[in-house]
């Protein structure tokens, strides 16, 4: 199912650790039509700034895949509300993270790192009412 031009359910719903552990990652109604609102408003629109396809590492999450991942409780990819993006280097993060910035649509977007490997991807969230929160060194568990 297409949520936007360039992406779909399957992409925002896919886990290699649902797969592994036999866990049926399936948003409901609500939580497809927030991936499309996330995909229309924010992921397609930097798409385009970028000019390059945009690459969704975690979309929606249930809440027993996003236990296993080690998400937090109140997690808004368990809404269908925000998904993580990989980045390709530094100078490519600050582009996609000062264009998130400019994204009246978006409520909060985190330039997250691991503390254990240094990997750093951006986290970006949409909800109902927009609480206009941006982190650009954001530590992850």
């Amino acid at each position: 199912m297409k949520l936007s031009d360039h992406f779909t359910l399957e992409e925002l719903t896919r886990s290699a650790t649902a797969s592994a552990n036999k866990i049926a990652n399936n948003p409901s109604q609500a939580e497809k039509d927030w991936l499309q609102y996330l995909c229309v408003n924010v992921l397609e629109p930097l798409r385009q700034h970028m000019k390059r396809p945009i690459r969704i590492s975690s979309g929606y999450r249930c809440p027993k895949l996003n236990t296993l991942v080690g998400g937090v409780a109140k997690s808004q990819h368990q809404y269908g509300q925000a998904a993580d993006i990989r980045i390709l280097n530094k100078e490519d993060g600050d582009k996609i993270f000062a264009y998130l910035k400019s994204n009246k649509f978006v409520s909060k977007a985190l330039y997250e790192r691991s503390k254990s490997t240094g990997a750093r991807w951006i986290h970006v969230a949409v909800a109902p009412v927009p609480v206009r929160y941006f982190n650009a060194d954001y530590p992850a568990k």
